[in-house]
């Protein structure tokens, strides 16, 4: 109930509207969270604007994106949720896009594996055990997503023809020249994190698993870790 209250008292009005819109408690939650956790974390970043002051608008490909009329910091960020999580990038003048997913979901959806994944990633996939396929699909749509939600495309990318793979340790899309950073990581159990940065130089990432504090002067509270490329 704390972090409940916590987060409506930064939401706007239109926003806390929109909470009580939802028939099921679960995705009031997932709404409430991932839209004050954005103000929040926007908010560690210029600290002078009070969550609850955060203006947006949404761009004619549907990307939701900080108005420029209301004179604030021209921050670029992205949200996902879904049951159980949500997460929220934010960065300084690069393209940006995160997606988060349950991988249990993913246990009922190999029947759309061949739309999901390129022709390279089907034979590893369809090499796997039955049990370990849930996981691999889950990394390669939540990069996907990731990947289309930072170009702007939404699900208009074409995700069967669109290739990633692992080199040393790290995520690539398949024949890219190096303009994008990718990651994919495991945020908490059953959960899978993919985030994609549009950038030539590497960029170092903090991430955080929690809820920062509105006026703090930094993201990081507990349970982090950062690296560089």
């Amino acid at each position: 109930m704390e972090d409940s209250a916590r987060c409506n008292s930064v939401l706007a009005p239109e926003e806390r509207e929109q909470t009580a819109r939802f028939l099921f408690d679960v995705d009031r939650d997932a709404y409430r969270v991932a839209h004050a956790l954005r103000r929040m974390a926007l908010s560690t970043f210029e600290p002078a604007v009070p969550p609850q002051m955060w203006a947006f608008r949404t761009t004619s490909d549907g990307r939701p994106e900080i108005d420029p009329v209301a004179g604030l910091p021209l921050l670029r960020f992205n949200i996902s949720h879904t049951r159980g999580l949500v997460a929220c990038v934010v960065v300084r003048g690069i393209d940006c896009g995160i997606d988060v997913e349950s991988i249990g979901r993913f246990r009922d959806l190999g029947h759309l594996a061949p739309s999901i994944l390129a022709p390279s990633e089907l034979t590893r996939w369809t090499a796997l055990p039955q049990d370990d396929r849930p996981f691999l699909l889950s990394r390669y749509w939540t990069i996907k997503e990731a990947y289309a939600k930072a170009l702007g495309l939404g699900m208009s990318l074409p995700f069967e023809q669109t290739a990633f793979e692992w080199r040393a340790g790290d995520l690539h899309l398949a024949g890219g020249v190096g303009e994008w950073q990718f990651d994919s990581w495991l945020p908490a159990a059953n959960y899978v994190a993919a985030l994609a940065l549009r950038t030539d130089t590497p960029v170092r990432v903090t991430r955080s698993l929690c809820l920062p504090d509105p006026y703090a002067q930094e993201l990081i509270r507990h349970d982090t870790h950062s690296y560089s490329r």
